[in-house]
């Protein structure tokens, strides 16, 4: 299975009672699907409204199970009865200058129709309310898309990583192509944990999906195409070194002390080539055990993975595409299944 698209994921929504609305959501796991509390959100008079969703030829009728009173997070959830629907990959990776889309459902001319929008990834922007109590709260921030009523809900997808990042709450200028914001996906794990629990499942019944577009480190040879399957990977946050099979760390104990300072130093390199502003090289990039010709090779690799993993998924990667060719002789299948793995981590 190829990895799903905003396409397939894409729900249309529309309330089927009182003042009209409708918008965008999209599948996240096997009947969940995320989107604004303001497309929901009935009024504060009057019960939870019904909502027809739609996606293809098949539709629902439900009420949301859940949405947030307060204006941010602006989340709300859907639980349908359907287990076999295409899910987006979630993923944390993304970098300024990425490119993103949105996908999302409008009403033009008597019309609703499907229509997605191209745009590129700036930054965070923090956002601070003051009613009912002080909260700040981070929005991530795109610009060259003309996001408009009924995009709300839909996915803000990175077409670098082919994995959805966060969810689309508001535009900047509906007139023009000034772009939006977003919930980061962080912010929708903190509000939905069974988000990533659902996912997690959905992948290891579909793990051909989440292989997709992991390079494989053995074809990797260029430092430049290192450098690009690195940068696929999140910053963070920091991954236990339980969670790495112990046969593939043995993989590096039986290196020659020049193979050992070449990785060593090409990790590092590659890390901080991928570098985001903010992120001072000695947070992000792993200390030197020592001397490799003289520190017994177990004791190194054991320090330089354990540091690797508190710098995150991307610093961890990074060593991994550093190993000298035939590193992995005999076990490919499972380095490639640890890196699809750390592509959508935290997600386990």
């Amino acid at each position: 299975m190829a990895n799903a698209t905003p396409a397939d994921c894409t729900v249309r929504i529309l309330k089927l009672s009182g003042a009209a609305r409708h918008g965008t959501g999209f599948f996240v796991a096997p009947g969940l699907v995320l989107t604004c509390a303001h497309v929901v959100k009935p009024d504060p008079r009057e019960e939870a409204s019904d909502f027809e969703l739609s996606i293809g030829g098949a539709t629902w009728t439900v009420k949301p199970v859940h949405w947030n009173d307060n204006s941010l997070p602006d989340l709300a959830l859907f639980r349908i009865p359907v287990a076999d629907h295409p899910c987006l990959t979630l993923s944390t990776a993304l970098e300024v200058g990425d490119p993103v889309s949105v996908d999302g459902w409008i009403a033009r001319g008597g019309q609703i129709r499907r229509e997605p929008v191209l745009g590129v990834y700036e930054g965070e922007a923090s956002i601070r309310l003051l009613d009912p109590a002080p909260q700040e709260y981070a929005l991530i921030k795109f610009k060259d898309a003309q996001i408009v009523s009924g995009m709300s809900g839909a996915a803000l997808f990175s077409r670098r990583t082919q994995c959805a990042c966060g969810l689309v709450i508001r535009t900047r200028n509906e007139a023009m192509a000034a772009g939006g914001y977003a919930v980061p996906l962080r912010t929708i794990y903190q509000a939905y944990p069974e988000i990533a629990q659902a996912q997690a499942e959905y992948h290891r019944a579909h793990p051909a999906q989440q292989l997709q577009h992991i390079v494989n480190p053995a074809t990797a040879v260029t430092f430049d195409e290192k450098l690009e399957a690195v940068k696929m990977f999140p910053l963070g946050p920091a991954v236990a070194i339980e969670f790495i099979h112990p046969n593939l760390l043995a993989l590096f104990y039986a290196l020659e002390p020049d193979q050992t300072e070449e990785t060593f130093q090409s990790a590092n390199r590659l890390r901080f080539q991928t570098n985001s502003a903010g992120y001072p090289k000695h947070q992000i990039c792993v200390p030197k055990p020592g001397d490799p010709k003289n520190v017994n090779p177990l004791a190194f690799w054991q320090q330089t993975m354990t540091s690797a993993a508190t710098r995150g998924p991307r610093m961890l990667a990074a060593v991994f595409y550093s190993a000298p060719p035939g590193t992995f002789e005999g076990m490919e299948t499972a380095v490639i299944e640890l890196l699809a793995k750390l592509r959508s981590w935290p997600i386990r």
